[in-house]
């Protein structure tokens, strides 16, 4: 169980707290980049798509393929990173990372075609937008 200490529903992100660790879930903390990678970049998404239990720790590797700023993506006005890393259904909400495993997004979603085929086209809320949404601040730098 989990108490939601603070939510921002246009962004689909909300910041959590729980209650009771399970003593088979590690936790790791990660260092944040707020700025954006660079279009051609290398970056992994990490989630656990479908079953977390089954499928946890799933790693993608892609690159960066596109800054979109004010973009429609459903229904909602904003920006994000559009790269190629496949993230699949279940794993919106995972972190995307760069090579140095700063997190720098975190995934919203993806355009598929029919019968769910995904198209390459994963939209992540830049890491930096989510922390403004949720007014969560930092203090330490990523790593280089």
């Amino acid at each position: 169980m989990a108490e939601v200490l603070r939510v921002d529903r246009s962004r689909d992100v909300a910041l959590l707290r729980l209650e009771d660790i399970p003593e088979d879930l590690e936790i790791v903390t990660l260092p944040l980049r707020t700025d954006w990678p660079d279009v051609g970049e290398d970056v992994y998404a990490l989630g656990a798509p479908k079953d977390y239990r089954i499928l946890q720790d799933t790693v993608t590797k892609g690159i960066v393929s596109a800054h979109r700023r004010d973009m429609r993506f459903e229904g909602v006005r904003q920006n994000f990173i559009q790269a190629d890393v496949e993230i699949h259904k279940g794993s919106d909400g995972g972190a995307l990372i760069d090579k140095n495993g700063n997190i720098v997004a975190m995934a919203v979603g993806s355009k598929t075609a029919p019968e769910d085929i995904a198209m390459g086209l994963n939209y992540f809320i830049p890491i930096e937008e989510v922390l403004e949404a949720l007014d969560i601040r930092i203090g330490s730098k990523a790593r280089d």
